[in-house]
């Protein structure tokens, strides 16, 4: 029994490598697809970052915000869902400046090992 459960943790170790694998090439492949805004139909800019998310530039009362936001399908049509945050310019400059500064990699380094 003992070398079945090793059999089967190193089973488990090649499909979850196999699986980062795939992440990683399709991370790849995004990365080197140039990112080109599109409109909606109320034309408001947007990148699609999956197929449920997106990256939204909008305004509201004249204000700039990027929203990051859920979308599902409704009769052949992207709607908005209720999963999302908006930043305003302030925020956004933030994180930009956050991002820049190489901090969020760290991190995310540091939860991979």
């Amino acid at each position: 029994k003992e070398e079945e459960v090793e059999e089967e943790t190193l089973v488990k170790k090649e499909d979850d490598a196999i699986k980062e694998e795939d992440i990683k090439e399709e991370v790849e492949e995004q990365a080197e697809q140039p990112l080109k805004f599109q409109r909606s139909k109320n034309g408001e800019a947007f990148i699609e970052l999956s197929d449920k998310r997106r990256l939204t530039v909008s305004s509201f009362k004249g204000n700039p915000l990027i929203q990051i936001r859920e979308y599902y399908e409704k009769n052949g049509e992207k709607l908005p869902g209720k999963k999302g945050i908006s930043l305003n310019l302030e925020q956004f400059e933030k994180l930009k400046k956050f991002v820049a500064t190489g901090e969020v990699e760290k991190e995310i380094e540091k939860l991979k090992k």
